[in-house]
């Protein structure tokens, strides 16, 4: 299994502000009504949190429920079995987007690992992990039981979606995309579909 280099992308919307079309005034009222509104968005979210950075998810302790609902303590976004056996975790960061994915208002960190499970051998899977009071909490994981090779990688409207391609029946290049979103508290498979397959030659 491989995940491509440079070939998977984070889709992040951007807003283009045309240079010269606010005015001095306008730039100082929409500063004010901003200050306004973060002032009053301080006093009723005291405490809120924001966003963990990739780091921050890299080295916390988070329940596993793909592990049988273990705690596992991340080191530089990796985890092994300490007892040498083959299990292990390593977060991706190249395909990772800080978003409000399951509409709570609150902005987790989203993205992929590559896993070694004792059950299913070698897969990718699914993680979301939000700030808590007590630091990093896994809001849901999932592994994805497929024998491919990623091609994308993209987070939009709540949900997150792969384009995969696996080597099937002489040779032929079969391309499947495939659509999460969290539902009841997990990530749920709510879109599949499979692109024309390519002859190779």
């Amino acid at each position: 299994m491989r995940h491509g280099s440079g070939a998977i992308r984070v889709w992040r919307e951007a807003r283009r502000v045309r240079p010269g079309a606010v005015t001095v005034l306008q730039l100082a009222a929409l500063l004010a009504v901003a200050a306004c509104a973060d002032a009053g968005s301080d006093a009723g979210d005291e405490g809120a949190l924001g966003a963990l950075s990739f780091d921050e998810v890299g080295a916390a302790q988070l329940t596993f429920s793909s592990f049988g609902g273990r705690e596992l303590q991340l080191m530089d976004g990796e985890w092994s079995d300490p007892m040498g056996g083959r299990e292990r975790i390593t977060l991706l960061p190249a395909y990772t987007a800080q978003v409000d994915i399951d509409g709570d208002g609150v902005h987790e960190t989203v993205g992929l690992m590559q896993v070694f499970h004792l059950d299913y051998g070698e897969v990718y899977g699914l993680y979301s992990v939000a700030p808590g009071a007590e630091g990093p909490q896994m809001k849901a994981d999932r592994l994805l039981l497929n024998d491919f090779e990623l091609e994308n990688f993209s987070v939009a409207d709540g949900r997150v979606g792969l384009r995969t391609q696996r080597v099937g029946a002489r040779g032929m290049v079969q391309r499947t995309e495939w659509t999460y979103r969290i539902l009841n508290g997990g990530w749920e498979l709510e879109m599949q579909r499979t692109l024309r397959s390519e002859d190779p030659s």
